[in-house]
């Protein structure tokens, strides 16, 4: 498999653990080891999963048949997949390019923005060649609360549900400290 930030492979990840570095200035901080190992790999791939206290976590990965313990797996069904940069993972064997999988740009699994939001487990009908393209930031999105993304007029906004973040906004405004509005 290969780490990639957009269509440029950096990192080269073999079946026997073995990381054959690529460019090394491009890879993620985390990553910038003269010897590195699949370990570390591994455990900046987990660290970009969601947390399974995260409101409806489970109910998430439950949907879609993932590991409650393995985020190094769920990161590789979502292919690494994030919005806040532009790395991803392919597998050996994926033809797919930056264009065809980026968040950014292509639609999203909005049934799984339904369970984010609601904890309701939506029963997905799919053959077994769509459920595999998970195609969400639902994954890799961090943080405590319930939220989702979705995609309108081709730009993408969160939709949180919690209950800390409107009295929050309410001390920065009494503080009036710049910040987002909720």
């Amino acid at each position: 498999m290969q780490l990639l930030l957009k269509n440029d492979p950096l990192l080269d990840i073999r079946e026997n653990g073995t990381c054959t570095i690529l460019e090394f200035d491009r890879l993620p901080f985390a990553l910038r080891k003269e010897n590195l190992a699949f370990v570390d790999f591994m455990e900046w791939a987990s660290n970009r999963t969601l947390s399974i206290g995260r409101s409806f976590a489970k109910e998430i990965l439950n949907t879609l048949r993932l590991s409650q313990t393995n985020r190094y797996a769920v990161c590789r069904a979502c292919r690494g997949l994030s919005l806040e940069d532009a790395y991803w993972i392919r597998q050996d064997g994926d033809e797919k390019t930056w264009e065809e999988i980026s968040l950014f740009r292509n639609p999203l699994s909005l049934y799984v923005t339904e369970v984010s939001l609601s904890g309701r487990n939506v029963r997905y009908l799919a053959e077994a060649r769509e459920r595999r393209e998970i195609h969400t930031p639902e994954l890799t999105t961090l943080g405590a609360s319930a939220k989702g993304w979705i995609r309108e007029n081709g730009s993408l906004f969160l939709h949180k549900v919690g209950k800390y973040e409107i009295p929050a906004n309410q001390i920065l405004n009494a503080l009036e400290i710049p910040h987002i509005h909720y």
